[in-house]
């Protein structure tokens, strides 16, 4: 099996009591890792959350923009497969899942 390192693009990671910075309450999150530039040294990544923020009827897979340019958010939707574990097994996540844009 190769070894694929930590923070590869594609990767997403459980990060527990993550710390926003703002002084306020930890949450556990997944980082999903965008892009590595090694040369320059940063990391471009997104968090995740699964509260929902946007209408019922604006729900569907994949990457949805407000007519209005208000918002842009790409779901995940629960339970449907994405990707693949470092096991092999299948990955989806259990809860709707959000990344806003």
């Amino acid at each position: 099996m190769s070894s694929v390192p930590l923070f590869a693009p594609r990767n997403v990671l459980f990060i527990p009591d993550f710390d926003f910075g703002d002084g306020g309450e930890t949450a556990d999150k997944l980082l999903i890792i965008l892009h590595v530039n090694d040369k320059d040294g940063y990391i471009i990544f997104a968090l995740t959350t699964s509260q929902q923020k946007v209408p019922n009827e604006r729900l569907n897979h994949g990457c949805t923009n407000s007519a209005d340019k208000l918002y842009s958010f790409f779901l995940f939707l629960k339970d449907r497969i994405i990707g693949k574990k470092s096991s092999g097994a299948p990955f989806s996540f259990d809860l709707n899942t959000f990344v806003f844009i």
